[in-house]
């Protein structure tokens, strides 16, 4: 009839005429709703939401309750009803993370105790994602190089598993004199993608000596809170100890220094990387104008150029073991005293190579050192490796130590003086004599009819002049190796890398770029070969060469000698390399552009090389050695233009030295007496010194050359 459900109606009733009759308000009845609106969800979690909405917009009577539903959507369980007999939302719990849930709300009206329902709204929704539970199965395979960790995705995802955490713990294996509690410094973990189930750790990037065990979670959004840890650990091997801190002057001490000893502190060493066999402090006697502020120890001061205390009273530079610690005996500072006498041992191995295979002892002699004497020391760490080789580490130098002058007042030293002295008086005096002899001796052969000379032109030649005949055979050598007093500068052939750029060049040899590797550090150098075709005499005198660089011992000014390699017939003799040339070539350079008004020398930094090369001229005096060659060409020019005397092939390891050889020499830098009577001394060096410096200055021709007065 178009009536309203559940609407009051006012009836009235007429017939004909008749007064109308009042039957007074009437409702009718109830019927279903028509479906709820604007159905939602609000804050939704890992294991709830809130579900809200709107009445129906036909109620058609008063809504007398609400049935709300959660099911999920894949398969209908986990089913969930609610009924509302007020309010327009409700909250659900206890769901499962990131899961999708039907929804479904419905209206119902009741009447005459039927309900009367309305089409239900229905909405999914997804729960969030939550953290994973534990992965399963984690184990762990310990293999040669590494520790493989593996495992089985989590039970509960709840989530898309966006990656696997793998945590590592490191624990010191004993041995050490550590703590076997957890190392919180070297533990830590690694984010592994999440389609992956295993990890690989490589044992170089782990902690050494140590036992490791590791613990595996997994991450959605949320990172798990629980992990799961790993059946069984993986052990990393011992490896070389940390490297030592230099030895230092303590400064609590009263008196640290004495004529013959010395007091240094050592700090303290771990052995976290495991088991320290011994300490090594080796001390070196150096000569008053070495420098060591850019001194590697490991390359200068080698294990295979250890002497004994002996070997190193006699000879400057070279190094003794003084003292011997046990690994343990560094566990917290210590002083120790250089030169106290007495010696030390204790267990380790035998070669002074980095690595080394067979075992013995190491042995120091802490003897007495010389009064006024400049000192320096090290300290070596040794450890013995899981597969019984040996490698060490080497602290820095220790800042130079002079010990004091001897007293004056003790008895044998004023005896000593004495002897001395009067054998210096007894030297001048005979000296006197033989020399008014000599003078007597030249008169009478002045008076002596003069013989024919043959003269010699002294011309432009720039190097040599052959003042005796003589010839030169060609030989093929055998390979036998470097003489015994080589020994301890021998590089191995596969340590030597001989570049096809040639440097420079001579009568018998010639000069090449290449690398050494000494110590695990490879050093780029200049190589100095003897060719094959080389005779017997060049051969003796590249040798010569090479022995007198072994007794110089190391100064800023004097190009260092790295080693030396014999392979097949041909000698390599390893030398510093120094990149800016010769300073012959530098100087002629610079005057050309000089001359172009590109910039010329300076006379603050003629000054310096000639101070540079009066510095080294002056190591090799007080080593005894005549260069009897000092030229600009035998200069050579290092890092920010050190100059340093090189070539040694004329060299001779003498106070005074009278050649009797057919070599030939260099006449254009000749002092007058071993021009006459082929004597060379040190005072001749210092002609060829100032002839150098003043091929530096002024006066000089416009290719170089000065005046040969």
């Amino acid at each position: 009839m178009g009536l309203q459900p559940y609407t009051q109606y006012e009836v009235r009733v007429q017939c004909g005429l008749s007064n109308i009759l009042n039957g007074g308000p009437e409702r009718t009845l109830k019927t279903n709703p028509s479906q709820p609106r604007n159905l939602a969800y609000d804050n939704v979690q890992p294991e709830s939401f809130l579900v809200l909405w709107d009445e129906p917009a036909m109620k058609n009577g008063p809504i007398d309750f609400y049935t709300v539903s959660v099911s999920r959507t894949s398969d209908g369980s986990g089913f969930t009803s609610k009924r509302l007999l007020q309010g327009l939302s409700t909250p659900f719990v206890d769901l499962t993370a990131y899961t999708n849930y039907t929804v479904e709300v419905t209206a119902f009206n009741t009447e005459g105790g039927q309900e009367l329902p309305s089409p239900p709204a229905q909405e999914i929704v997804r729960t969030t994602e939550d953290a994973p539970s534990r992965p399963l199965n984690v184990k762990c395979r310990q293999q040669e190089d590494s520790c493989l960790v593996g495992w089985d995705r989590p039970e509960q995802a709840n989530g898309i598993i966006r990656s696997f955490k793998v945590y590592y713990t490191a624990y010191p294996r004993p041995g050490t004199g550590l703590s076997v509690e957890a190392d919180i410094l070297n533990s830590g973990a690694t984010v592994v993608d999440g389609s992956q189930e295993w990890y690989s750790f490589s044992k170089s990037d782990l902690a050494s000596f140590s036992d490791f065990r590791f613990q595996v979670s997994a991450t959605t959004t949320t990172e798990g809170a629980n992990s799961t840890e790993a059946v069984g650990s993986c052990t990393t091997n011992a490896a070389v100890p940390d490297k030592p801190e230099k030895p230092v002057e303590p400064n609590d001490k009263g008196n640290p220094v004495t004529e013959s000893t010395f007091i240094m502190r050592l700090a303290p060493v771990s052995q976290r990387n495991g088991p320290i066999s011994c300490f090594e402090v080796t001390v070196v006697r150096l000569s008053d104008y070495d420098v060591i502020s850019d001194v590697d120890p490991d390359v200068l001061y080698h294990p295979d150029m250890l002497g004994s205390f002996q070997d190193a009273h006699d000879t400057v530079g070279t190094p003794y073991v003084a003292l011997v610690l046990a690994g343990h005996e560094l566990s917290k500072a210590r002083d120790i005293t250089i030169g106290s006498s007495g010696t030390s041992e204790c267990g380790s191995n035998d070669s002074g190579r980095r690595r080394r295979q067979t075992t013995r002892r190491h042995e120091g002699e802490n003897g007495p050192l010389t009064p006024s004497t400049k000192y320096t020391a090290f300290i070596r760490a040794y450890a013995v490796l899981e597969d019984g080789t040996e490698e060490y580490v080497t602290s820095d130098l220790l800042q130079p130590v002079y010990t004091v002058n001897a007293q004056a007042d003790n008895p044998a030293v004023i005896a000593v003086v004495c002897v001395l002295v009067t054998l210096i008086i007894i030297a001048l005096v005979a000296c006197g004599v033989g020399l008014i002899w000599r003078k007597k001796g030249r008169a009478r052969n002045n008076n002596r009819p003069e013989l024919e000379r043959t003269a010699i032109k002294m011309d432009n030649v720039e190097y040599e002049v052959n003042l005796r005949e003589g010839g030169m055979a060609y030989t093929v050598y055998e390979d036998v190796g470097l003489p015994s007093w080589a020994l301890r500068w021998e590089i191995l052939w596969k340590n030597l890398v001989v570049d096809d750029k040639v440097l420079g060049q001579g009568n018998f040899g010639e000069v090449r770029s290449g690398t050494v590797n000494i110590g695990g550090k490879r050093t780029k150098t200049a190589i100095k070969i003897l060719k094959g075709q080389a005779s017997e005499t060049d051969r003796k005198d590249f040798l010569e060469e090479f022995r007198t660089m072994t007794n110089i011992g190391y100064h800023p000014n004097v190009v260092s000698l790295l080693g030396a390699c014999q392979n097949g017939d041909v000698l390599y003799v390893a030398l510093e390399f120094l990149p800016n040339g010769d300073l012959r070539s530098y100087l002629r350079t610079a005057r050309s552009q000089s001359e172009s008004d590109e910039g010329a020398l300076s006379s603050n930094q003629l000054i310096k090389f000639a101070l540079d090369v009066a510095k080294g001229m002056k190591h090799l005096s007080m080593s005894g050695v005549i260069h009897r060659d000092l030229a600009a060409r035998n200069i050579l020019l290092g890092e920010r233009l050190v100059a340093k005397v090189s070539d040694f092939g004329l060299s001779r390891g003498e106070d005074i030295y009278v050649q009797t050889s057919m070599r030939r020499v260099p006449t254009r830098w000749l002092a007058i007496e071993s021009l006459l009577d082929c004597t060379y001394t040190t005072q001749s060096d210092m002609r060829h010194t100032i002839r150098n410096h003043c091929h530096q200055g002024p006066g000089r021709s416009a290719d170089g050359r000065i005046p040969h007065d």
